[in-house]
């Protein structure tokens, strides 16, 4: 009678849908005259979809070597050129050793320095150097100088950019080789 109805059947994978369904209405005796063996299914006719989750897994196999690294790809398109960084620059005569006058600057960046100034007017070697604009982002490099730009008197120079009284001032500290504030003649760029 099976054979019958599974001849009939135009998708075998539906034939053994009935058969599943007849089965499980039937209960176990039944059932166990009436399996199906894999010599009664035609090769091909029962797919992956066919078969339940569980059996689908219990057919896959281990997870086999990774293979060897495939050979390099061609190197990409060049991305856009950056926009060139922003230089700030001053020279300044910090003043003679026990000075309270004005720092002099010597040569800057006319389009964006702006002034030097002594701190607190009177500190030695303490500068607030100010340019138009924002420098709390930026680098900076410092190093001390003689008025005519090669090697100063012996000392050592601290820049800070943004930590003067407002955000567009560098704060400069020069020092004796002691670490004590001392005027000093001092160059100064900022990279922004």
């Amino acid at each position: 009678m099976v054979g019958r109805i599974l001849g009939r059947l135009r998708s075998p994978s539906m034939g053994v849908a009935i058969v599943a369904v007849v089965i499980a209405g039937t209960g176990s005796a039944v059932a166990a005259g009436t399996l199906i063996t894999a010599k009664q299914i035609k090769h091909g006719t029962i797919q992956l979809v066919d078969i339940s989750k569980g059996a689908q897994t219990a057919l896959k196999g281990n997870l086999g070597p990774r293979g060897p690294q495939g050979p390099q790809g061609p190197q990409g398109t060049p991305g856009a050129a950056g926009a060139p960084a922003t230089a700030l620059f001053v020279s300044v005569n910090g003043g003679a050793s026990g000075a309270t006058t004005a720092p002099v600057p010597l040569a800057g960046s006319a389009s964006t320095f702006v002034s030097v100034a002594r701190q607190n007017s009177t500190d030695q070697g303490r500068y607030d150097v100010t340019f138009n604009r924002n420098v709390s982002a930026c680098v900076d490099v410092a190093s001390i100088t003689d008025v005519a730009g090669g090697a100063g008197t012996p000392g050592y120079v601290l820049a800070s950019p943004g930590t003067g009284t407002t955000a567009d001032e560098v704060f400069v500290r020069t020092t004796d080789t002691t670490g004590t504030d001392a005027n000093n003649n001092f160059s100064l760029a900022v990279y922004c």
